[in-house]
């Protein structure tokens, strides 16, 4: 049984933040392969949407090249509509249904994870693994459904913290101030070649 680990997410751009986290859970969890996949439109970005989908999938390309272990899926970018974490589980699920899988995340994810569609069907078939800069779940960890609360032990994992987000990055890009130390090389370099993140329409997504 292969253990797998899926990180979902705009990528827009994708930056140090998202590979530290999958870094950091996959050797703290010993998982042989980490996937990245695009989101075409979140559900909760509808009124904004982000940057086209050939841009982010090559960005995270890029990004991936020196992580032989780390690979990229398309899967939500080739769907016409909403990305729904369900799905791309159904889809990775059904192809490969000998390896074990787990869905990784962020703890500023945490709060917003029970009004993610079917969030319970996705914790049936997927083990959830939160990075996160404590060592355990807060007190407001009490207010989530029960069966969140019992896996957030099992898969709570604590983390270096790198306070990072791609709508920052995107203001600083605009702003023309340095990002070196944010993104991936390859990534910044694709970014300026492609003069991307100028417009103030940016800040919204």
């Amino acid at each position: 049984m292969k253990k797998v680990g899926l990180l979902g997410g705009s990528f827009d751009p994708i930056h140090l933040g998202h590979l530290n986290l999958a870094i950091e859970l996959k050797e703290k969890w010993q998982l042989e392969e980490v996937w990245f996949i695009p989101a075409q439109v979140s559900p909760f970005k509808k009124n904004a949407l982000p940057s086209l989908a050939s841009h982010r999938l090559k960005m995270v390309e890029l990004a991936l090249k020196p992580f032989s272990q780390f690979f990229l899926s398309d899967f939500e970018l080739q769907r016409p509509s909403l990305s729904y974490t369900i799905e791309t589980v159904n889809y990775f699920c059904q192809l490969h249904r000998e390896n074990r899988y787990f869905w990784l995340i962020g703890e500023d994810h945490l709060n917003s994870f029970t009004k993610w569609y079917q969030w319970q069907e996705i914790l049936k078939q997927v083990t959830l693994l939160i990075g996160s800069r404590f060592q355990s779940p807060s007190e407001e960890a009490n207010i989530w459904p029960e069966q969140l609360q019992s896996l957030l032990t099992k898969g709570w994992t604590r983390t270096r913290l790198m306070d990072i987000s791609s709508t920052d990055i995107r203001m600083r890009l605009i702003e023309n101030l340095p990002c070196d130390h944010l993104l991936p090389n390859t990534v910044l370099t694709y970014i300026e070649q492609n003069q991307l993140y100028q417009l103030k329409e940016c800040f919204n997504h």
